[in-house]
């Protein structure tokens, strides 16, 4: 199965490719030019990692990652909630994320999104755990 793996350099992301290959996947790694791409297997690993490299905040580069994909795991995101300007925030986690949206309808290949995220999407839970069930609203 062909699969895309937004934000792949990332902690979650490169550890999402690690375990897809193993399993046999075919994966693509979609990264921005400027990621550090250090923790990603490589083909002298001889792993088969395919790199594309786009942003989610441009949608073109995306659309063409996905193309052919039968999985996305969407793992980009930027984890600096303390940010000063907080439009970077939510215009890669919110935007990005209606753009791998967009893109699964207008991609004929695409079975399954798979979102994934860190402890931001929820927010502190002050000791207990949270579920889908929680609903956190963004103050901006």
């Amino acid at each position: 199965m062909k699969v895309l793996v937004t934000g792949a350099s990332g902690f979650l992301g490169g550890r999402l490719c690690h375990a897809l290959l193993r399993r046999g996947h075919s994966v693509r790694a979609f990264v921005r030019r400027t990621s550090d791409l250090s923790s990603l297997p490589t083909l002298s690993d001889g792993v088969p990692l395919e790199l594309v490299y786009g942003d989610v905040t441009d949608y073109p580069s995306l659309l063409a990652a996905c193309s052919g994909c039968h999985v996305v795991f969407h793992a980009a995101a930027i984890v600096e909630s303390w940010l000063p300007d907080l439009s970077k925030f939510i215009s890669v986690n919110v935007g990005g994320l209606k753009n791998v949206l967009r893109a699964y309808k207008e991609t004929d290949t695409i079975e399954k999104i798979i979102y994934t995220s860190s402890f931001f999407a929820l927010g502190s839970t002050d000791g207990y755990t949270a579920d889908e069930t929680r609903v956190r609203s963004l103050h901006l």
